[in-house]
């Protein structure tokens, strides 16, 4: 209980100090945020920079996230950032309430957490937050087992294909977890990976499938793929 009580103390003091000291720019705030919640090296800072660089440029932009950030990347915490300094509406969702409960301090007004099943909510997205379109859609639900990837891929499918409608021309699709290359998943399970690409024409990851859909393939442009995967909508 002590030690709770310390990190939770810690925590707040850090928030404190960084709204004190909040960004002025994108890539001020970019920097700051991989400095004191990530990693500066972080695998996903290359894709969701590249996002947040052509978000910047749309008035009010909507940001919806799928699976609340606990860790990693800390990309709640990074799209709250953006949405204080440019403006616009975040909402995330997460199966869980404890990475919503961790943000609960942080969040401003024009941040809104669900805690329910992702395809679910994309699904009702309409009906639970009277926004007609979405700027930037962030997969990031369903963690990868590198053993058994065929699951997380399948719900990644899902997601998309359930809130693919509200993509308008110019939004911006990243999806996490999405390797291009041997390099990004752990050794011992090369093989395992090597077959899942024989069989199905991609790595394994969280956007796999998406990556072969006939629709993505047809309408969207990849513009980053190492760790993670962003796409635009051109058609």
């Amino acid at each position: 209980m002590k030690n709770r009580v310390i990190r939770y103390a810690t925590q707040r003091i850090v928030e404190i100090l960084y709204n004190l000291r909040r960004p002025r720019n994108l890539n001020q705030l970019i920097d700051n945020h991989f400095s004191n919640w990530s990693e500066t090296d972080h695998q996903c800072r290359p894709g969701i920079s590249k996002a947040l660089e052509g978000l910047a440029g749309i008035d009010n932009p909507v940001i919806v996230e799928t699976g609340t950030s606990a860790y990693g990347t800390d990309s709640s915490r990074l799209f709250i950032s953006f949405i204080k300094l440019f403006q616009g509406k975040f909402y995330s969702v997460d199966i869980s309430p404890a990475p919503s409960r961790r943000l609960r301090h942080f969040k401003n007004r024009n941040t809104r957490f669900f805690i329910q099943d992702s395809v679910h909510f994309l699904n009702n997205f309409n009906e639970l937050t009277n926004q007609m379109h979405i700027d930037l859609l962030y997969l990031d639900s369903w963690d990868v087992e590198w053993d058994n990837p065929v699951p997380s891929a399948t719900h990644g499918l899902k997601e998309f294909r359930a809130v693919d409608k509200l993509l308008n021309l110019g939004a911006y699709l990243l999806i996490d977890d999405t390797p291009n290359d041997l390099f990004w998943i752990p050794h011992s399970h090369h093989t395992t990976a090597a077959l899942f690409k024989n069989n199905f024409g991609a790595l394994p990851g969280k956007g796999s499938f998406v990556l072969s859909d006939e629709k993505f393939l047809s309408q969207y442009e990849v513009i980053y793929h190492g760790y993670n995967l962003l796409a635009r909508r051109i058609k």
